[in-house]
């Protein structure tokens, strides 16, 4: 399946031309798909490296689109950047959440934002790395290629690398049944975590602002465990784990802080604030599912 290439599916052929244009000159060759049913017999065809899905298709509903698509073996870990989620319902964009490896965007994004995305979620997934993690700056700038961003080995094959070895360590289906929320600015962050958690079971929530993880929790009141990034530009970690700890519902809720480098204090400091654990970047998922596992279970039997 091409690497460095992706299937617009979207209905407005101005957009479509825009975004297509866009992602030749990131040196990305898009192909584009007009409804649902066109994209899913391209799809079958010749799977792309990333698919870019505007939910509001003529023929049928989005999420219809990622079942059907989803069916088929083959497509069923292609990342799909989502657009045009904010006219679902709450309960549709819940069940969209719990589709395998796909990461919800903000549609107000430019052709070149969209883009930019995809590029991340391909380096993600062609990326090697053993460690899952990039340490950022908060500045939002991406890691240079070298170090391309936490690799999605568990999407591609859960027993190979990193993933697996984490699988064999965790047990896979360690998570199974479990719902995680993971907040991160960086979309190869998002994708790379969700990745290793579904493929050890969980349900997994994205949000890529502290504002975003604040309504993804008023909405998924289920969830049991948030990984959350603590440099991020905006609502830094910090406000975001004291307006957790400030609702009554969330008090006792596992927040495993994420943070860039380890440095001597910072444990305290984000213990004192309200996280229940921390992990430094980069962190090995082994590791990271073993933080996880024990934060869940102290929630389930509190000392």
């Amino acid at each position: 399946s091409g690497v460095g290439t992706m299937l617009v599916v979207e209905p407005d052929a101005g957009r479509a031309q825009e975004i297509v244009e866009a992602a030749g000159r990131a040196g990305i060759s898009a192909q584009h798909a007009d409804s649902g049913q066109r994209a899913l017999e391209l799809l079958r065809q010749e799977p792309p490296g990333c698919v870019l899905l505007n939910l509001l298709l003529g023929d049928m509903s989005g999420l219809e689109f990622l079942r059907r698509m989803r069916r088929n073996s083959r497509l069923r870990e292609l990342p799909v950047v989502v657009t045009g989620q904010e006219d679902l319902s709450r309960r549709e964009r819940s069940s969209l959440a719990m589709v395998q490896s796909v990461i919800l965007q903000d549609a107000a994004g430019t052709p070149e934002q969209l883009v930019a995305n995809v590029e991340q979620v391909l380096g993600t997934r062609n990326g090697d790395q053993q460690s899952w993690l990039t340490a950022d700056d908060g500045s939002g700038s991406t890691a240079g290629e070298g170090e391309a961003a936490a690799t999605a080995g568990a999407a591609e094959a859960p027993e190979a690398g990193a993933a697996g070895e984490a699988a064999g360590a965790a047990g896979a289906g360690s998570l199974v049944g479990r719902r995680i929320l993971v907040v991160d600015d960086d979309i190869r962050n998002l994708y790379a975590l969700k990745s290793l958690l579904e493929s050890n079971g969980a349900s997994v929530d994205t949000a890529e602002s502290g504002a975003e993880a604040m309504t993804v929790l008023q909405r998924e009141p289920g969830t049991e465990l948030v990984l959350l990034d603590i440099m991020m530009p905006g609502k830094d970690g910090f406000e975001v784990l004291r307006e957790i700890r400030a609702m009554p519902a969330f008090r006792t809720l596992p927040v495993i802080a994420v943070t860039a480098k380890a440095m001597k204090g910072d444990r305290e400091e984000l213990l004192a604030a309200g996280a229940t654990d921390y992990v430094a970047k980069p962190v090995r998922s082994a590791k990271l599912l073993e933080t996880v596992q024990a934060a869940l279970r102290g929630a389930t039997n509190p000392q």
